[in-house]
């Protein structure tokens, strides 16, 4: 008599089900969630590390740029079932970057509506430690006649290495004064 014995191993896939993000430029610690019966250990990865990095055993999330990336989620394998991968899509758009703290220096009557502006006490709030954005305004009186807190109208141009991470909400108006001169008139002798 003959006993035949065999074993035989099934290999399931499970799927992992992980609902795409968008999030703002700057957030940090942002971990994907997903659904999947398998219980295996996660990993995680970005197809494009110029808008996002993960890390590969938490999924802590750290922006890095604004555009679109891939991730990966892998769970490891268990017994019975294979390794189980599944992705989503993160968005990440720009921050609201807003400009204040411009000013415009006095000057005394010219004729003229140029002002000359200063950036000693610009803010940009929102803008993200190690970001490099530099503001460049030019300033306009309302019109050349002399007078004291005068509106100037500002015109800000922008440059920098991580400047389209940004929506910038600009400053546009301030205030400097036109001094009038004083003009001695003599009578005739």
């Amino acid at each position: 008599c003959y006993s035949i014995s065999a074993t035989t191993t099934l290999n399931f896939i499970i799927p992992v089900n992980a609902p795409d993000i968008s999030i703002v430029y700057g957030t940090i610690n942002t971990v994907p969630s997903y659904t999947s019966s398998s219980t295996g250990t996660p990993s995680y990865s970005s197809s494009n590390t110029s808008v996002a990095t993960i890390n590969s055993s938490t999924g802590s999330i750290t922006t890095t740029g604004v555009g679109t990336a891939t991730i990966w989620i892998a769970l490891a394998p268990k017994s019975g079932y294979n390794t189980t991968t599944g992705s989503l899509t993160l968005t990440v758009t720009p921050k609201t970057l807003t400009i204040s703290g411009i000013t415009a220096l006095d000057k005394p009557y010219d004729g003229t509506v140029l002002a000359s502006t200063q950036t000693s006490t610009i803010v940009y709030g929102g803008l993200e430690v190690g970001d490099d954005i530099i503001a460049a305004p030019t300033g306009v009186f309302i019109d050349p006649i002399g007078g004291i807190g005068k509106t100037v109208n500002i015109t800000t141009t922008y440059s920098g290495a991580d400047i389209s991470n940004y929506t910038i909400i600009d400053q546009t108006t301030t205030t400097a004064s036109i001094t009038l001169s004083l003009i001695h008139i003599s009578e005739p002798t």
